[in-house]
């Protein structure tokens, strides 16, 4: 998750709070205000737990909003890690930014937003056709929510596709997990979720089976 700035037409401040599923893609939060408190991150993140299983972890910054105690609280209660970047290193969560930049690019550079209200109504609608219309090429592309809602009927049966890159660098730097990993979708397995996050730097990878 991460947050993006922007301007309303009269000069005040935008912010949007982005939150996207690492492993479906899908955009969970595209959330408009002014200004965002601690409380108000939790809250939104109590809220998204509603409509979905919560994720063992999530990457953000150290901005002060992902580092209040209500934000860390809402962590320690659901069980779930919170993973911060590095200062200076945005390439250590590198999903949430390249979306950042589709959604700067699509929607928030060439739009005039009127009100906060305006622009929550728009970053919706983009949302949408984002989740439901947009094909992913590492989703076979399928848009996110269909990927999502296939998974959840047939089971999981594969992880997104590997770039050769990131095929590489597991590899290299963590060769026992990638093998597990590797064995287990060539076997066919289905009784887990086969899912891996990696950060640009390799350092950080999960694997579950």
């Amino acid at each position: 998750m991460d947050f993006m700035h922007d301007q309303l037409a009269d000069g005040r401040t935008l912010r949007v709070l982005t939150i996207v599923d690492a492993y479906t893609r899908e955009c969970v939060v595209l959330e408009a205000k002014r200004t965002f408190t601690g409380s108000d991150v939790a809250v939104t993140l109590r809220a998204a737990g509603r409509d979905r299983a919560l994720p063992s972890r999530i990457t953000c910054d150290n901005g002060s909003e992902f580092t209040a105690r209500a934000v860390d609280h809402w962590a320690y209660w659901n069980r779930v890690t919170l993973i911060f970047s590095r200062p200076g290193k945005p390439t250590d969560n590198g999903l949430i930014e390249a979306f950042n930049g589709t959604l700067r690019r699509e929607c928030l550079a060439p739009t005039l937003f009127t009100s906060i209200e305006d622009a929550q109504a728009v970053l919706n609608t983009w949302r949408a056709e984002y989740n439901n219309v947009r094909p992913h090429s590492s989703l076979q592309h399928l848009p996110p929510a269909h990927f999502r809602g296939e998974q959840l009927h047939r089971g999981p049966e594969w992880t997104p596709r590997l770039s050769r890159l990131t095929a590489q660098i597991l590899g290299r730097d963590h060769p026992t997990a990638f093998l597990h990993l590797m064995l287990a979708q060539f076997r066919g397995e289905t009784t887990g979720m086969h899912r891996v996050l990696v950060s640009s730097s390799a350092r950080d990878l999960e694997v579950h089976v």
